[in-house]
């Protein structure tokens, strides 16, 4: 968990949390935790997918990606339900990390949850981090989970 210096207090817990979704193993156990701190907090999860655009927008892969979106939206409603959380999804298109700040900032959200690939190297350059970004530009907590590799 980062959270920034002079970040507002958080003394009375996480009542809006928000779950970056992208199907990926990461992105699922992210979501535990995240619905697990709701349950503990009665909080509201806001669940948030992203269309990348920098992929192309051709009607074909942004079709797969739509539908990876809503059958990631779809684990997490499952995921709520099973802890008994309220879950909130929307999706937006665009770069992953600047639609999360951005929803983040409109929302009033208190912590920002996502998974992380714990890239490095080449992967890193060419892919980038959204997990990197989002902690270097949020103003709220980011708890980051990553998957233990099978490699």
């Amino acid at each position: 968990m980062t959270v920034r210096d002079g970040a507002d207090d958080v003394e009375s817990g996480y009542r809006r949390i928000l779950l970056a979704i992208d199907g990926s193993d990461s992105s699922r156990q992210a979501g535990t935790y995240a619905f697990d701190l709701a349950a503990a907090y009665d909080a509201t999860v806001y669940g948030i997918h992203i269309v990348e655009t920098r992929f192309g927008s051709s009607d074909p892969i942004r079709r797969m990606l739509e539908q990876q979106g809503e059958e990631s939206i779809q684990d997490a409603r499952v995921q709520a339900a099973r802890a008994s959380v309220e879950l909130v999804p929307t999706e937006r298109e665009g770069d992953p990390a600047r639609e999360i700040l951005d929803f983040a900032a409109k929302q009033d959200i208190d912590l920002i949850v996502l998974g992380t690939h714990g890239r490095a190297g080449f992967d890193r350059v060419v892919m980038g981090s959204v997990a990197s970004d989002v902690i270097r530009e949020a103003k709220q907590a980011v708890l980051t989970v990553r998957v233990k590799s099978s490699e």
